[in-house]
C-alpha cells in the first residue's frame, strides 16, 4: 500500500512535524490508517489520514477527534493528538496503537463458534452506546475494523 502522493519525499512521511508514518495498516471510508512513531517520545500509536479537500471532510475529522478523546471506555482506544497538517494538506489522529486479531480474523477461525463470535459482538456494543451517548456515528464498523486483544474489543 502507498504512502501517497510524493511517496518519495520524505515530508510526506511526517504529519505536524512530530509523527512519522511507518507502515499502512489499513484503508477505511475516510481515510488510511498507520503505524506510526512520535518522533520526541518515540511513541508507536496508530494514525489515522484523511485528506482535507472539503469543508464536510474537516468538519467531520473535528468532530471525530474531539468526541473520541473525550469518551473514556476500556473498549474505545485513547486519542494522543489530532492535528491539521497544512503542508500536506491531510489531517490526522493518532491513537493507541492494538494488538491482537480483527474480528474478521476470529469469525473465520474454524476454532471459534457461533457462541464465541455472538460474545464478541455483544462486548462490542457497550463501547458503541458509550461512543452514541457522547454523539458520535461509527460510519466505517466492519469486521476489519474491530480490533480484539485483551484489554479491548
Amino acid at each position: 500500500m502507498a504512502l501517497g502522493r510524493n511517496d518519495d519525499d520524505s515530508s510526506t512521511r511526517v504529519l505536524g512535524g512530530r509523527w512519522e508514518l511507518l507502515s499502512p495498516l489499513a484503508r477505511g471510508g475516510m481515510g488510511t490508517l498507520y503505524v506510526g512513531r512520535h518522533l520526541q517520545t518515540g511513541r508507536r500509536a496508530a494514525i489515522k489520514v484523511i485528506e482535507y479537500g472539503s469543508a464536510e471532510a474537516l468538519a467531520r475529522f473535528r468532530l471525530e477527534a474531539s468526541v473520541c478523546a473525550q469518551i473514556a471506555h476500556p473498549g474505545i482506544v485513547d486519542v494522543f493528538d489530532a492535528d491539521l497538517d497544512d503542508a500536506t494538506a491531510r489531517c490526522f489522529i493518532a491513537m493507541e496503537l492494538l494488538e491482537g486479531r480483527t474480528l474478521r480474523e476470529v469469525m473465520d477461525d474454524p476454532a471459534s463458534t457461533p457462541q464465541d463470535v455472538i460474545e464478541l459482538l455483544m462486548a462490542g456494543l457497550a463501547p458503541l452506546s458509550a461512543a452514541h451517548t457522547k454523539g458520535f456515528v461509527h460510519r466505517d464498523l466492519d469486521r476489519k475494523s474491530t480490533r480484539l486483544n485483551s484489554s479491548h474489543i
